[in-house]
């Protein structure tokens, strides 16, 4: 659905390598994905996101993928970062970025 509405133009996604790297390891680590599955999954999402390449680093969080993410929407100039992740929810704001929940996200939307 958040793919959806940000092929819409309802939003911007931003992405990193670091951030690339991390959703590709997770789906092979986690759940076993064969590596062409995987390519064949971010297709859309790296289609769509714009690049961003971090020139800061950021250790504000213990999960150090985490910290990448805060670096690409910080680099990135994000409004928002959603996530169901805890360590990242309990940062909100992190240097005017605000990071809902998903479901908190999209009640912040307008109406399509």
């Amino acid at each position: 659905m958040l793919l959806e509405l940000a092929e819409d133009g309802a939003f911007t996604l931003i992405i990193s390598t670091d951030i690339r790297s991390e959703i590709k390891a997770v789906l092979l680590r986690k759940f076993a994905w064969q590596v062409a599955w995987v390519d064949i999954a971010l297709e859309p999402l790296l289609a769509l996101a714009l690049p961003v390449v971090p020139n800061c680093r950021i250790d504000a969080c213990r999960d150090e993928a985490d910290n990448r993410i805060l670096e690409c929407a910080v680099e990135g100039q994000a409004d928002v970062i959603v996530t169901n992740d805890k360590d990242l929810l309990s940062l909100s704001p992190f240097q005017n970025v605000q990071i809902p929940r998903v479901r908190e996200f999209l009640e912040l939307l307008p109406p399509s």
